[in-house]
């Protein structure tokens, strides 16, 4: 749970908003998935949270997220994996 701020300090795209630090703030982690869901959707989700554990230098983690889901998604044709690699 302490890492959470990381998570109103990320960059998202434009057509998406941080998710509010009162809902982060005392949040539990399956509550920080349901806004994770909730606010950037199945899919972006999983992107920010990659950036997020880059960010806290959890770089393992982060790729082994990124080649569980690439191969999960490899049928989806937006390639948002590409963005973040």
């Amino acid at each position: 749970m302490a890492k959470t701020w990381k998570l109103k300090e990320i960059k998202v795209e434009n057509q998406y908003n941080n998710i509010p630090w009162g809902k982060l703030e005392t949040a539990r982690p399956v509550d920080v998935t349901k806004e994770l869901l909730n606010y950037y959707g199945e899919h972006y989700r999983v992107e920010v949270t990659i950036q997020v554990l880059r960010s806290i230098h959890r770089r393992d983690l982060a790729d082994r997220l990124t080649k569980a889901t690439q191969a999960k998604w490899k049928h989806v044709c937006c390639g948002w994996w590409k963005c973040i690699t």
